[in-house]
């Protein structure tokens, strides 16, 4: 053991924290402080809404963009926050279900706009790079907003 360390006890001690707090830094690393997914479906849901489409079209995945063409999908986040901007904005986002295994995982979100009526819309995504990215969007039919009267 080197001298210096012999003769500092509270050297040693703090070398020996180093090295611990660097292990469980490095675990945590490696195990993953991945953001949720639905964070992720939340994030692109409130840049679509701020109209931030270039933005909006970095979260999908690779594969998605090969599938249906970049221009295509930058036209329908246009479309989407023209609707969500015409409807009140959106009101709220509650997730229904956030599950993953590995590198996909599925979010279901209920998407409520200002106006009242809400959306049911499912995504898969994958870990693609070092983020989760949509792979895959499909949606129920809008429902209405309830109505005052039965």
């Amino acid at each position: 053991m080197n001298a210096a360390l012999e003769e500092n006890p509270s050297t040693l001690l703090r070398v020996m924290v180093v090295v611990a707090a660097v292990t469980v830094l490095a675990l945590a690393v490696s195990c993953g402080f991945r953001k949720k997914p639905s964070k992720v479906v939340e994030d692109l849901i409130r840049t679509t809404e701020r109209g931030e489409i270039d933005q909006a079209a970095g979260f999908m995945s690779q594969g998605f963009v090969s599938r249906r063409g970049i221009d295509t999908i930058k036209e329908s986040f246009r479309e989407a926050a023209l609707w969500i901007r015409n409807d009140g904005g959106v009101k709220a986002i509650k997730v229904l279900k956030d599950d993953s295994v590995g590198d996909v995982a599925e979010v279901t979100v209920q998407v409520t706009r200002g106006g009242g009526d809400s959306s049911v819309v499912y995504y898969k995504l994958i870990w693609e790079k070092g983020d989760w990215k949509i792979d895959d969007v499909a949606s129920d039919p809008t429902s209405p907003a309830p109505s005052a009267t039965p």
